[in-house]
């Protein structure tokens, strides 16, 4: 909804790069928690054969992966850093916020 909300504003400007720049920075950091979230369930599952493996082997190629495009990025100019710096950081973000909400509405009040 954060990005929905930020892309909007900027298409309302005519900021194309600002939007594309979030955008790719939403979907790399999307793509980063999803992956973790992937590795994780195969590799402590109970049919689960080599995770060490698995998990070294998927880690080494993600951060790789993550290494070249933050590369191109810087290298080329194609994106707004702070545009996709903010919308790698929302992502992380709105899961604080969310899981800090779930421990303040727990917590018993005095």
């Amino acid at each position: 909804m954060l990005w929905g909300l930020a892309l909007l504003y900027c298409a309302a400007y005519g900021a194309w790069r600002i939007a594309w720049s979030m955008t790719a920075g939403t979907a790399l950091s999307l793509g980063m928690i999803k992956t973790l979230e992937w590795m994780v369930r195969k590799s402590f599952s109970p049919e689960a054969r080599k995770p060490a493996a698995l998990l070294g082997g998927l880690a080494i190629s993600k951060f790789t992966f993550i290494g070249l495009v933050l590369w191109a990025v810087v290298r080329w100019n194609l994106v707004d850093l702070l545009a996709f710096g903010a919308g790698f950081a929302g992502v992380h973000l709105v899961i604080f916020l969310k899981v800090t909400g779930g421990l303040l509405a727990e917590k018993p009040s005095r």
